[in-house]
């Protein structure tokens, strides 16, 4: 399977009158790592317009040409240092959309997104462009919360080899394969949390009663997983001491492992799910998002089909009176 370095980076930037500054540092120094370009987009996500002189058309295209004019100066700052920036503006909405769309018609090889923590409730009943990306993006997705990137970077993958969260056979050789890539020979660690297994018996009533695994069956159960990620990590060239293996629940295991093993970024598999089913079960990926300290990259199957029309919403809609 291909390991080719990444060439072309579209960096999402939300609010252009305040840069966001981590999101631009880390960008600049990652291209500079892999000798790539970036590209700056802004998306103008407002479906009304208030038409000025010359109609609906002229003022968005009035508006879309000011704001490319401030996105080029930040553009310009980091043509300094001898990066290669494009720059690009878009009237479109949603932002989450947009930004896909975008995605579709340039094919860049990783986006880069601000990563803002919000809380349970918001994130299962609120659309934000964040999560949205999550589940939509069809690239790699890189969530900055860091502006540091160290010179030999620690990049953990968290692997499912027995696929419990319904997860495609072949996510976790991409998950892998994209982490292999974001070390660029710094170190690379796999991970694994599983839940422990529960046995159902009969109560007194006859109604269905949990009983957790005794120890022993436990660290069968351990000995079992670990070489599932041992298969895995075999393929990859893992050290055997960056192999973690660890009973529980990964919203909270996974931030405690990438923590103690000092992970500078986090490769996670998110697939996309209904949201009756994000409602009841949460989304492992958001839980850690919101957890970790350090930067996470979300991938996807290679066979992910994303559910975004191509279709541009450019606002055509006058303002509605007050």
């Amino acid at each position: 399977m291909s390991n080719r370095r990444w060439k072309s980076f579209l960096v999402a930037v939300r609010d252009i009158e305040h840069p966001p500054r981590a999101l631009l540092a880390k960008a600049a120094r990652i291209a500079q790592q892999f000798s790539g370009r970036l590209e700056l987009l802004h998306v103008i996500a407002m479906p009304y317009v208030l038409p000025g002189e010359g109609g609906i058309e002229a003022t968005k295209e009035a508006e879309r040409i000011r704001l490319h004019a401030k996105l080029d100066r930040v553009a310009n700052r980091l043509r300094k240092v001898g990066i290669k920036v494009s720059c690009s503006v878009v009237w479109d909405y949603p932002a989450a959309d947009a930004i896909v769309r975008h995605v579709i018609k340039t094919k860049p090889d990783i986006v880069l997104a601000e990563s803002h923590h919000h809380n349970k409730i918001a994130r299962w009943f609120v659309t934000h462009t964040d999560w949205e990306l999550i589940r939509a993006c069809p690239c790699p997705l890189w969530l900055v919360k860091s502006p540091r990137l160290n010179d030999s970077a620690r990049v953990l993958a968290a692997v499912d080899p027995f696929h419990t969260h319904s997860k495609p056979a072949a996510l976790d050789e991409e998950v892998l394969r994209v982490a292999t890539i974001a070390a660029n020979d710094g170190r690379l660690g796999v991970a694994h949390v599983f839940a422990p297994p529960v046995t159902m018996i009969a109560g007194g009533l006859g109604e269905p009663v949990w009983v957790p695994q005794s120890p022993a069956e436990l660290r069968r159960s351990a000995q079992l997983m670990g070489q599932a990620v041992n298969d895995v990590a075999d393929r990859h060239d893992i050290k055997k001491a960056d192999r973690i293996v660890r009973p529980g629940d990964a919203g909270v295991e996974l931030p405690s492992i990438a923590k103690a093993w000092k992970a500078s970024l986090l490769v996670m598999g998110a697939v996309s799910r209904s949201a009756l089913k994000r409602a009841f079960i949460g989304h492992t990926a958001e839980r850690v998002i919101d957890a970790v300290n350090c930067d996470v990259l979300i991938v996807k199957p290679r066979s992910f089909k994303t559910s975004v029309n191509r279709r541009t919403n450019a606002a055509a809609i006058p303002m509605p009176p007050m």
